[in-house]
Order: C-alpha cells, then structure tokens, then sequence
C-alpha cells in the first residue's frame, strides 16, 4: 500500500499544494462549490477542465519513475557520463566516481527501471547505455501536452478569474 492510499478515506489519488492534501474528488467538489450558481462556469465547461486536469495528473504518475531517477544528484551525475561515453559497465562508471560498485549498480538499476538507460549482456559483463527509444522524451512531451490542454483552455483563464474574485 503506497503512501497516497486512502487520503481522508476518499481514494488513492492525492496530491499536495500550499501544505493542504487534494484528492481529485475534492478538486471536483471545490470546482462546482466555488464556481456553482449563475454565472459561473458552465457545468460542461467545469467537467472538461476536470478531465484535462486528471489527465495531466494521470500523465505526472505515469511518469513518476522518469522524475525519481532525475532528482537525484548522483544519477545526474551518472546521465552525464553517458553523454560522454556512449556505453560503459559498473566498472567504468565506478572508476569516474566516488561512490562504491554497490552504489553505482543501485542507481543504474533505478535509471534503467525508469526505461533511461538500457543494458545490454556481453559475456559476464552487462554494459548500460542511454536508451535509443524515445519512451522517456514521449513521456515527458505527453506531460506537457497535457499542461498544454489545461492552459489553452478557455475556461481555464475564467476559472482564475473566478477564483480571485471569490478569494478577495
């Protein structure tokens, strides 16, 4: 069970802003409770932008592996390396490094987990490189066609609108 489990007992799908949890559902509510009665957002306007709202937020999970294996230092680090030498073993990342051969196998293990690096067995050495497949960049492009969505979207700018004048 993952930490976002059951946030107030409404579903798994939470996230945090300005130190409050949010829960899709409580976004949905806090859309119609703000912007319901005339005036407002049309409730098929609401409802659009709810749905491009949850599918960035379904994009950024989906990608959640890609942003773990680039936040840390050491496996920046690492990615650099590989921009360097196109491919290398434990041995030579080791060898460029200050951290121990268990170490370097954990972070390649999680770059190769999140689909950046690829490796390749030859003989009793398995050598990573940086993936061929554009898997990781498709991601990253779906993430922001999806902000995209949001931004563009007309309702978008009213629902600001309706948001400051509602907060004053």
């Amino acid at each position: 069970m993952s930490a976002w489990s059951g946030c107030f007992g409404v579903e798994p799908h939470c996230f945090f802003k300005s130190d409050m949890l949010y829960s899709t559902q409580m976004i949905k509510h806090l859309n119609i409770s703000i912007y319901g009665g005339g005036g407002g957002l049309k409730e098929q306007e609401r409802s659009v932008l709810l749905e491009k709202k949850q599918a960035l937020l379904h994009e950024i999970r989906q990608s959640t592996d890609i942003f773990k294996a680039l936040a840390d230092p050491v496996r920046q680090d690492i990615l650099m390396m590989f921009m360097i030498a196109k491919r290398m073993n434990v041995a030579q990342v080791v060898e460029q490094s200050h951290l121990s051969r268990p170490a370097i196998s954990h972070h390649l293990k999680i770059l190769k987990q999140a689909g950046i690096l690829d490796s390749l067995k030859e003989k009793t050495e398995v050598y990573y490189s940086l993936t061929l497949e554009n898997s990781v960049i498709d991601q990253l492009k779906a993430i922001i066609r999806a902000a995209e969505n949001i931004t563009n979207d007309p309702a978008k700018a009213f629902e600001e609108h309706e948001w400051l004048s509602h907060k004053k």
